[in-house]
């Protein structure tokens, strides 16, 4: 375990959604800019400038899908001015409040999430970095309005070499 990568804080929102006549699963692209701050830890390098688009496929009422593809932009000592290329493949399990009555909660959904990235300019061009990541999302109660806040958290190992492997 490395440490901490760095904190993030991202806003989304869906521009279209298709719901299927049946209601049985919907799809949706999100468009989403997030800002990371550094930690300090190893796997901390820097503050990073990170817009990505996500695709999101619900399935019945609890299991999920998404994929983003995006950009990283990454500043700081180590690897300041390194631009990726990056991608994700998320899967989700939705637990709503009826299903699991934690206080305090609105749901939790527990995920398995590969993330990779591919550096195109700086020092580490061609050095593609992989990792799987084992984790939660959790919505506190109550939900205002648009904003919604959720706290997740994610581990797991390095697939490749130059992977983080952190928290």
């Amino acid at each position: 375990m490395d440490g901490f990568n760095n904190f993030a804080i991202s806003f989304r929102s869906p521009i279209y959604q298709y719901v299927s006549k049946s209601g049985f699963w919907d799809y949706s692209p999100v468009p989403d800019f997030e800002v990371d701050a550094p930690s300090g830890s190893a796997t901390s390098t820097g503050a990073i400038i990170y817009p990505q688009v996500y695709q999101l496929l619900s399935i019945g009422n609890h299991l999920s899908l998404q994929g983003s593809c995006g950009a990283r932009f990454l500043t700081g000592s180590k690897l300041g001015g390194q631009k990726e290329i990056t991608y994700s493949a998320i899967i989700g399990y939705n637990l709503y409040h009826k299903n699991l009555p934690v206080p305090g909660f609105a749901d939790i959904t527990p995920i398995m999430e590969i993330v990779g990235s591919d550096p195109i300019s700086g020092s580490n061009v061609g050095q593609q970095a992989i990792s799987i990541d084992f984790g939660a999302e959790i919505n506190p109660m109550p939900k205002w309005g648009y904003l919604t806040p959720y706290l997740g958290f994610a581990a797991g190992p390095a697939l490749t070499r130059t992977g983080p492997c952190g928290w």
